[in-house]
């Protein structure tokens, strides 16, 4: 678990799980809303892509079939879609969970090679 502040105040976290001696999966980002666009989420990445890139070889993320937006955010960050876990959030959530009208079915799965990070930039 990895947390972000400004001023002693939370503005972003982030939760990594280890698969195997490969690959790390970032199982939840998350920026307070105030913070939001405008950047804490990319240092945050970059971040975590720097402190797994001398451990393992990749990092997975999963994100909603509906969620263009994240999406399109990992794939700006060297994620690239490998695969699709198909009704993940119809059989992992007893209630449904909509977003921006739309209900959630399958994760789309994106990784990102660590060992061609370039990410230099220095935070935290």
């Amino acid at each position: 678990m990895y947390v972000a502040t400004d001023a002693q105040q939370v503005v972003a976290v982030a939760c990594v799980q280890p698969i195997d001696s490969q690959q790390v999966e970032l199982k939840n980002l998350a920026v307070a809303e105030a913070y939001q666009g405008q950047g804490v989420g990319s240092l945050m990445v970059s971040f975590l892509k720097r402190q797994y890139q001398h451990s393992h070889d990749s990092m997975l993320v999963g994100t909603a079939d509906v969620g263009v937006a994240q999406q399109r955010f990992y794939q700006r960050h060297g994620f690239v879609r490998v695969g699709i876990r198909e009704r993940f959030f119809i059989e992992h959530y007893p209630q449904p969970i909509v977003e921006q009208g739309q209900q959630l079915v399958d994760m789309y799965v994106f990784e990102c090679c660590l060992s061609a990070s370039a990410d230099n930039q220095s935070i935290f």
